[in-house]
């Protein structure tokens, strides 16, 4: 909305190919203010062919998880424009409360290695960066089994082959032992 700073989160955290739903930007919207589109700006990005679709998605909630979007309400789908400009429509009347946009990308399973995403509301400052991995998932994330928040993962081949990962679920907060931990 032309006139008008957001308050925008950036993620800056690796992505993987194949990722259809990696959240880039996280916007507060006011109550009482109208939105009916979204410019997007992807200029900083290495090759516009590694972002399939942009989709974004509204709640009332802050929180994203990236593995089931089943709960929040899809707002815009399009595929970006090749000149790294792109205006998302949105599809649906937001809340007059406050929400929560959330702007994903799907990112190709083509994407090249090493190359970054980028997205930036053009009305704002705030960037957000992801360098693309062959892979990257969310498997734990705050609030998985009545966490806090997860730390440590590790990964190692045993000498048959089989690999092995863990990860420490810190039940009450991010604090090292003594604290209460599961591996």
């Amino acid at each position: 909305m032309e006139g008008y700073s957001f308050e925008c989160v950036a993620d800056n955290q690796y992505t993987g190919r194949g990722n259809l739903y990696e959240r880039m930007l996280t916007i507060t919207k006011p109550a009482n203010v109208d939105i009916s589109s979204l410019t997007l700006d992807m200029t900083g990005t290495t090759s516009i062919a590694d972002v399939s679709k942009i989709r974004i998605y509204s709640s009332s909630s802050n929180a994203f998880d990236p593995r089931d979007v089943s709960g929040y309400t899809k707002v815009c789908e399009v595929t970006p424009d090749a000149s790294g400009m792109t205006t998302c429509d949105l599809t649906a009347t937001l809340s007059s409360t406050v929400s929560y946009l959330f702007v994903t990308y799907e990112i190709s399973e083509t994407a090249t290695e090493g190359n970054v995403v980028t997205a930036k509301l053009t009305t704002s400052t705030t960037l957000a960066s992801r360098e693309i991995l062959l892979r990257r998932k969310l498997l734990f994330a705050p609030g998985d089994y009545s966490s806090t928040n997860y730390r440590i993962p590790a990964i190692v081949t045993a000498h048959d082959g089989s690999i092995v990962v863990a990860t420490d679920k810190r039940k009450y907060n991010q604090t090292d032992l003594p604290e209460d931990i599961d591996v």
